[in-house]
């Protein structure tokens, strides 16, 4: 038995990040009528989610070429919509074109303040996605991060799980919990 709370992802505290500021931005867009930047965002980041759930569907079936593909195809997706779109079209809109028309106040801050966070976070997970792209250009297969940093065995690598989905790290507490029910 497994709990996301004893055996945290590798992105665990930037996951809590994310969804803090994903909520204040999502409700604050809407309070101060910010309707379009909010919209916009949730719009650029659902356009990768779409193929990341099928891959996950895909990879619990096995379905090592498929998820590999679209695998891909999200990497793809998630670094132009995260790293080119956003950034050059809400993030600047925001920044620079908004200071042309509208007083700043307030809400110019806390809104550019969120939308950094969310840029930062996004080179974050690029950085990971552009290095499993790199071993799965290498290896030929593809690694995801449901690892668990300190407590893995591999001192917080990636652990591959195209032949167990299910697999948890030695040492884990998931693992721990395994072996005290048997």
């Amino acid at each position: 038995m497994s709990s996301s709370f004893l055996d945290p992802l590798v992105d665990f505290k930037e996951q809590i990040v994310h969804h803090a500021a994903t909520i204040f931005l999502i409700s604050f867009s809407y309070c101060a009528n910010y309707i379009r930047i909010g919209t916009l965002v949730m719009v650029i980041h659902d356009a990768s989610d779409c193929f990341l759930e099928p891959t996950k569907i895909f990879n619990y079936m096995k379905w090592k070429k498929t998820c590999d593909s679209l695998f891909m195809i999200f990497s793809a997706v998630f670094l132009i919509s995260r790293l080119v779109i956003y950034p050059y079209t809400v993030l600047y809109n925001t920044y620079y074109y908004s200071m042309e028309i509208f007083q700043p106040f307030f809400g110019y801050y806390f809104v550019n303040v969120l939308l950094m966070i969310l840029q930062l976070l996004h080179v974050f997970w690029s950085c990971l996605i552009i290095h499993m792209v790199y071993k799965f250009i290498l290896q030929g297969t593809v690694y995801i991060s449901f690892c668990l940093g300190s407590s893995c065995s591999n001192g917080g690598q990636w652990a591959c799980l195209n032949d167990n989905p299910f697999q948890t790290a030695p040492g884990s507490a998931a693992q721990q919990a395994q072996s005290n029910q048997t």
